[in-house]
């Protein structure tokens, strides 16, 4: 079985052009998917299928968020 990946929160929050606590309001108001899984530190962790699934629009801009810190590792560090 192949590895999805796991998007975190502040990735998708960039994505959608606001702030981590903007999605976690949505997320609280059932506006935005609860994560599929968390990772180190509690942190909250979603499938680009689930986004993709809440809004496919959403889900190519975090794609092309992690294609360019892909390219350039030192934006991650």
């Amino acid at each position: 079985m192949a590895t999805q990946l796991l998007i975190p929160l502040t990735v998708i929050a960039c994505a959608m052009r606001g702030g981590e606590q903007t999605l976690n309001s949505r997320i609280h108001r059932r506006q935005f998917p609860e994560p599929d899984s968390r990772g180190f530190g509690n942190s909250r962790l979603w499938r680009i299928s689930t986004i993709r699934a809440h809004d496919a629009e959403l889900a190519d801009r975090v794609l092309r968020i992690l294609a360019v810190v892909e390219d350039n590792p030192s934006i991650a560090a």
